[in-house]
């Protein structure tokens, strides 16, 4: 009878998954479309899946800070910025992970829910993409832009001598 039990469990087990792996492989080979969901300050991109269509409206939601612009800190060629974390509107966040390009180039770690929150930026352009997952697996995506700028005027201290 123990045989018997054991070998219809390992048949169940073998045929859940053949289905992962067919519905897996299935997913793997389509064009999954992404969605834009522009607003003023920020431009976020939401790939569509199959939960998606499913449960219509119940996927991850997130909102990026607006794109930032100042000026370098006195006598640096950096500007610290802070409030730069990321808000989620909807569904529930599982994972976020940031990267930065640019004039700053760092990243977070590739593993938990990792908010920016304050981060000393170099002088110059950079672009900040938060990635999020939610428990479904859906993955959205939102960036900005951070831009520093030096206003401020060179001293001459000693002029040159004549030459």
């Amino acid at each position: 009878m123990t045989k018997l039990k054991h070998k219809g469990i390992l048949n169940l087990t073998t045929i859940i998954f053949a289905v992962i792996f067919a519905h897996s492989t299935v997913v793997a080979e389509s064009d999954l479309p992404l969605r834009e969901v522009s607003s003023k300050t920020s431009r976020r991109f939401s790939l569509v899946t199959n939960n998606d269509i499913q449960r219509s409206g119940a996927a991850l939601q997130i909102e990026c800070p607006g794109d930032l612009s100042t000026y370098t800190d006195i006598n640096e060629c950096t500007a610290d910025i802070s409030d730069l974390n990321l808000k989620v509107t909807e569904g529930t966040l599982t994972s976020l992970t940031w990267e930065m390009t640019g004039a700053t180039v760092d990243a977070s770690r590739r593993s938990g829910i990792n908010q920016i929150d304050n981060y000393i930026f170099n002088e110059g352009t950079t672009v900040v993409t938060y990635n999020a997952r939610d428990n479904a697996g859906n993955v959205t995506f939102c960036s900005f832009t951070v831009i520093i700028s030096d206003n401020q005027v060179p001293k001459i201290i000693s002029a040159p001598e004549n030459i």
